[in-house]
């Protein structure tokens, strides 16, 4: 399976094959942070990125603006801890989404220099809405409502409100 902790994997949750091509997955990058990626072939690796090391390794491709080499990352499943599938269930991962939904809706757009985790959680969320309509399923949604990683957009739209002016 690879990149699932045996915890996860034999507490009976659904398994994920993070190997297969296409799949949305979250990667840990060298600086700690876990960051929306999808697995692509080794024959889709753009020019100009990193050959594949000596040992057995997927690519995984980076979600968000393609600026610079280093949007694919080669990992060896068998072996790798850095790599969950994208709807993994835990509740960092959740309210990452959630917080990207929130930003999304509330139609603010930060033009940078840099890739931004929100974009790139959006841009995994639209490629699970196209496969889902392309399937005949529908996409997940976010997490349970009633969790409170679910309640903060809502939150965040009340607190933006204007106020009814004094009378």
């Amino acid at each position: 399976m690879g990149g699932l902790p045996a915890a996860e994997a034999e507490a009976g949750s659904e398994a994920v094959d993070v190997s297969a091509e296409g799949t949305l997955v979250w990667l840990r990058r060298p600086n700690g942070t876990w960051w929306p990626s999808i697995v692509i072939s080794p024959l889709d690796v753009p020019d100009g990125c990193p050959a594949p090391p000596r040992c057995p390794a997927v690519p995984i491709m980076l979600l968000g603006r393609r600026d610079g080499t280093t949007f694919v990352d080669w990992c060896n499943l068998e072996r790798c801890k850095r790599v969950k599938p994208f709807r993994c269930g835990e509740l960092d991962f959740d309210q990452r989404i959630t917080h990207a939904q929130a930003i999304a809706a509330s139609r603010v757009h930060y033009k940078g220099k840099y890739a931004r985790m929100e974009d790139a959680v959006l841009q995994a969320l639209e490629i699970e809405r196209a496969r889902a309509l392309k399937e005949g399923t529908h996409a997940p949604s976010s997490p349970d409502p009633k969790s409170r990683s679910a309640r903060r957009p809502m939150i965040l739209r009340m607190m933006r409100r204007p106020k009814a002016p004094a009378v």
